[in-house]
């Protein structure tokens, strides 16, 4: 255990050893928190302690704990039916979820997929990339985050202790991830990072180690979670969608993260104003991926999906990308309609693009008090 138990609670620190005793240590626990109960931003352990959750499951709760509506949602749909599986039926909820989707993906002419997790979202994507192109080697990034399954642990790439033990399930060469903050290859005096990685890929990956018509795709984060929230620098995702547009590759965006307008855009990729063949999503959308009818995945209420291009699924058999029995289940697909509604209720994204301003203004001192805090990007090596 890595975490201290001095904050457990008598009752809390029952439960922990119970735990200890029954349940897989591999999951990471943060601090010794029994939760019993939650609403809105706040939670209570099983002591009675009031906490603020800034956790909010992992950027799952994009509304908060038990919001009326979300309720609601799941109550009516408990009332009528609790699973049907998507693969063998239909039922009108999966419809309005798509169509909903539909109408803010990052691209033009999509169709929607609807699975149970983030991961699996990936994993979707992976397939669908390889079905349509008929490759099977991809190019992920250092720092990236996809999932923990074997697919989506090929291109995750943030601990080394995620991969241990583990024999890659997909071929992955993984590039920098272009870091204006912090490149890992320093750039001239007239270039970028984005610069940098552009000319390291044409020149030396495409040259010695890999035929760009081998690739069936390219996994990105648009803006890096786990491996350090870093918006990547200008013009890298315009120089990704020309090389995958020129040989024919697959350009798949992973918004579990950065989706669900955190950004002040429903989406990330929006503000590069390049648009992708694959979107994956999950997490505060109630898990799903969409892509353009021809290409793209998305991935909580148990419901992770994908969104890709129509072509790219046009061709695309039955079976081959059958999810679970779940396949989104029903209650998860309710509680992703009541978090799009909710979301364009109350104007979401544009709420989160005034809240940066805020935030500037409040940080503006600290680099002058913080010599470990840099007051802007920079492309020289620092102490920062």
């Amino acid at each position: 255990m890595k975490f201290s138990l001095s904050g457990a609670g008598p009752k809390g620190l029952s439960i922990i050893q119970r735990d200890q005793a029954s349940l897989s240590p591999s999951y990471t626990r943060e601090y010794a928190l029994v939760v019993d109960h939650a609403q809105g931003s706040e939670l209570w352990d099983v002591d009675g302690r009031r906490y603020i959750d800034f956790m909010a499951g992992v950027a799952v709760l994009n509304v908060g704990h038990r919001h009326p509506a979300v309720v609601q949602a799941v109550q009516e749909q408990v009332d009528k039916f609790w699973h049907i599986c998507l693969s063998d039926f239909f039922y009108p909820q999966a419809v309005d979820l798509a169509e909903k989707l539909q109408s803010i993906a990052p691209m033009d002419d999509t169709l929607v997929y609807l699975a149970n997790s983030g991961t699996e979202a990936v994993e979707s994507a992976i397939k669908l990339a390889m079905y349509k192109t008929g490759r099977s080697k991809f190019l992920g990034f250092l720092g990236a985050f996809h999932g923990r399954t074997l697919g989506s642990l090929s291109f995750t790439a943030s601990k080394a202790v995620q991969r241990e033990s583990y024999k890659p399930g997909v071929y992955v060469h993984h590039l920098p991830y272009p870091n204006p903050y912090r490149p890992l290859f320093l750039p001239e005096d007239d270039q970028t990072p984005a610069d940098t990685i552009s000319h390291y890929l044409d020149e030396h990956i495409f040259h010695s180690l890999l035929e760009p018509e081998d690739i069936a795709g390219i996994l990105i984060e648009p803006i890096q979670g786990e491996g350090g929230y870093i918006v990547p620098s200008p013009g890298f995702f315009a120089y990704l969608r020309e090389i995958c547009d020129q040989y024919g590759i697959m350009l798949m965006v992973d918004e579990i993260q950065s989706g669900a307008g955190r950004t002040g855009k429903w989406w990330a990729i929006e503000h590069e104003n390049v648009e992708p063949d694959i979107v994956c999503f999950a997490k505060g959308r109630g898990q799903r991926h969409a892509h353009r009818r021809h290409h793209r995945p998305q991935g909580r209420y148990g419901v992770g999906s994908r969104l890709a291009r129509q072509y790219v699924w046009r061709q695309s058999r039955r079976r081959r990308f059958g999810p679970g029995y779940l396949a989104g289940h029903r209650r998860g697909k309710l509680v992703g309609q009541g978090r799009t509604n909710r979301y364009r209720h109350h104007v979401c994204p544009e709420r989160y693009a005034a809240a940066p301003r805020q935030h500037r203004r409040c940080a503006r001192p600290w680099p002058d008090d913080r010599p470990r805090i840099c007051a802007r990007p920079t492309h020289q090596r620092t102490r920062c």
